[in-house]
């Protein structure tokens, strides 16, 4: 079913360039003046629409390839097919080259522009299907835990110590840290949290 879209796709692609690009180099005769003009748009508006329609790089670029050949073919063929001579831009004039490989540049600066074109689309549907971008990285705070300290009820030497020093011996639990520090201090010496008010 894919593959019937693809080529479905491919000759609407294709028929559209074709057409535009015949369009246009009828036009182009009859506008004197802006032959250059119309030349131009006429090649970008083909290699927009084939772009468009045929969703694909190879087939947007295959579809105006063709398109713009047998458009050409057309137009060389004008004075048997519609009795008239069409008088046509040549890019390549200036430097004495024959008009139809100067259309031929100008078809495959269509195929050019119609492959940009089919990767801008491209990446522009993929990051539709992706959605939203994903937002920079997330910064992690990482805390550094403090190693466990467990207090260690003073020896018999060291509480000989404090009582000789005035050190009183008597503790309360810091509402911080949950551990035993002296009942005059203000703040707990292991967390640093306000114990009581000076």
């Amino acid at each position: 079913m894919e593959n019937m879209v693809s080529l479905v796709r491919l000759t609407v692609a294709t028929s559209a360039s074709f057409l535009i690009i015949a369009l246009f180099s009828f036009i182009e005769h009859f506008g004197a003046g802006m032959q250059e003009l119309i030349a131009i748009f006429g090649i970008a508006v083909s290699a927009l629409i084939a772009s468009l329609v045929a969703r694909s790089m190879l087939a947007s670029a295959v579809s105006v390839a063709v398109g713009g050949a047998f458009a050409l073919l057309l137009t060389l063929l004008s004075p048997y097919i519609f009795y008239i001579e069409l008088k046509l831009w040549n890019p390549l004039g200036a430097f004495g080259i024959l008009e139809a490989f100067g259309r031929i540049l100008l078809v495959g600066i269509a195929v050019g522009i119609s492959v940009g074109i089919s990767g801008m689309l491209r990446v522009f549907e993929a990051q539709k299907k992706e959605g939203v971008k994903p937002p920079a990285e997330e910064v992690v705070e990482v805390k550094e835990e403090k190693p466990e300290t467990t207090p260690t009820p003073p020896t018999a030497r060291e509480a000989a110590v404090q009582e000789a020093v005035g050190v009183p011996t008597e503790t309360i639990t810091c509402p911080g840290c949950k551990e035993s520090i002296p009942s005059d201090a203000i703040f707990c010496p292991l967390c640093g949290k306000r114990v009581k008010e000076s």
